[in-house]
């Protein structure tokens, strides 16, 4: 199981497919390496500027499957959790409309949420987010 490679940032453990084993969620922040690190600020010696989160592409949550085998499979695209970036902060499951399946939020920062309903296989995007879900400014999500 591997993660491409991307800055994840916070992860949750739950069974989406309630098949007793527990599944992993993860949300990913910015692209962001040594290689590719934008400078932001002044150009003085000695002094290094950071950027705002909103200087690099988002990267796209990571949905893995548990095989009951002590191996993952991962189902990001297919599940769709994986086809829009953000910039993932946060992650949590929860059954938002009571139906007996864990939903899947993810938080990020400086743009707006994700909500990812549990189509009772693998989660699809959900864009029914109430407005004061929808978005936080840079660093208060």
């Amino acid at each position: 199981m591997g993660n491409r490679g991307r800055w994840g940032s916070s992860a949750a453990w739950f069974d989406y497919d309630n098949d007793g084993r527990l599944d992993l969620a993860v949300a990913n922040y910015v692209d962001w390496s040594p290689e590719n690190n934008v400078w932001c600020g002044e150009h003085a010696p000695g002094r290094r500027g950071y950027c705002k989160p909103d200087a690099y592409h988002g990267q796209p949550p990571a949905l893995f499957h548990n095989n009951g085998d002590g191996t993952f499979t991962d189902v990001s695209q297919a599940s769709r959790v994986g086809r829009t970036p953000g910039n993932g902060l946060g992650v949590v499951t929860f059954d938002y409309d009571n139906d007996g399946w864990q939903d899947l939020f993810i938080a990020n920062d400086g743009m707006v949420n994700f909500l990812f309903h549990n189509n009772h296989d693998v989660p699809r995007r959900e864009w029914g987010l109430m407005p004061p879900t929808l978005e936080a400014t840079v660093g208060r999500t």
